[in-house]
């Protein structure tokens, strides 16, 4: 990508490593990542971010990630091949006598920026996908559409540009699906993911997105969750008015807090005056039913 988005709208041609790694825009834009940050701690989300002449230099290594990997072969299956390498298992660069019919694609693989797969851990994705296929709503949820379009508009109350990259935008604008990954996707533990992650700040953002890029708000905003163990167990999560409400607010304070930012040119940390902090509430019971005599004198 050369040139930078002026208009608000959905555009389909802009690379994942473009929309993450640079502005995209022709003034300062965030996207759902950068308002978790800018909520939580201003300038950590500016430290590296292009608004920073000091940005430190992005690191090139392609960490492995099998959620970013079945996620790729769930919505960008053509070109996969070409992000991922894979390798048997046991081969080490090092031992280049031993792989030397392999070294040529391998090393043409690590030039281009690919992913490297050992034969297991390919093995695992192609299940994740299978199981995934198996699943009717999952699969129905994730057809009909185009995957990996971005979004960008102008914020109407702040006029800064917001962004974002819904994983897929069905042809049909009524129910937004998003693709997640986890180590436990039972109800408990997601509903706890959501609010670690920020994901209904997230919800909160696409929904405002498509409206203002398209006019039309979809219904509701789901997630497709997928565990990342045998036997690779979907499950489909939708956010309550509550919680969309909830990451709306969170959602509007942190747009808020990034258009002050940008206008006063400060990026405040934590907090900008002392904190007076108590115990856990763990810990203060702890003390409560080991340490604590009647005898003992309480502070007021």
């Amino acid at each position: 990508m050369t040139t930078l988005i002026t208009t608000p709208g959905i555009y389909p041609d802009i690379p994942g490593e473009d929309y993450h790694g640079r502005e995209i825009c022709d003034g300062p834009s965030i996207s759902a990542s950068g308002l978790k940050q800018v909520l939580d701690c201003p300038v950590k989300y500016w430290w590296n971010s292009p608004l920073n002449p000091q940005r430190p230099d992005e690191k090139r290594t392609k960490a492995l990630s099998l959620g970013a990997a079945a996620h790729d072969l769930l919505l960008l299956e053509e070109g996969w091949q070409s992000r991922y390498f894979v390798v048997p298992d046991g081969f080490s660069a090092a031992h280049t006598k031993k792989w030397a019919d392999l070294m040529p694609e391998y090393e043409a693989a690590v030039a281009r920026g690919a992913t490297i797969l050992t034969a297991k851990q390919h093995e695992t994705v192609l299940a994740m996908h299978a199981a995934l296929q198996d699943h009717k709503t999952a699969c129905a949820a994730l057809s009909n559409g185009v995957p990996e379009q971005t979004l960008a508009w102008k914020d109407k109350e702040t006029g800064v540009w917001l962004r974002c990259r819904p994983d897929f935008l069905p042809n049909k604008l009524t129910l937004i699906p998003d693709y997640k990954t986890a180590a436990d996707a039972s109800a408990k533990a997601f509903q706890k993911a959501v609010w670690d992650h920020r994901y209904h700040m997230q919800a909160a953002l696409y929904l405002d997105g498509i409206e203002a890029v398209t006019g039309t708000r979809p219904r509701s905003f789901f997630f497709v969750v997928q565990e990342k163990e045998p036997p690779y167990l979907v499950e489909i999560y939708a956010l309550s008015e509550r919680a969309l409400w909830a990451g709306q607010i969170m959602m509007r304070k942190a747009v808020q807090r990034f258009a002050d930012c940008l206008s006063t040119d400060r990026w405040p940390g934590y907090n900008e005056e002392v904190v007076t902090l108590d115990l856990p509430a763990w810990a203060d019971r702890e003390v409560t039913e080991n340490y604590w005599k009647e005898d003992a004198p309480i502070a007021a």
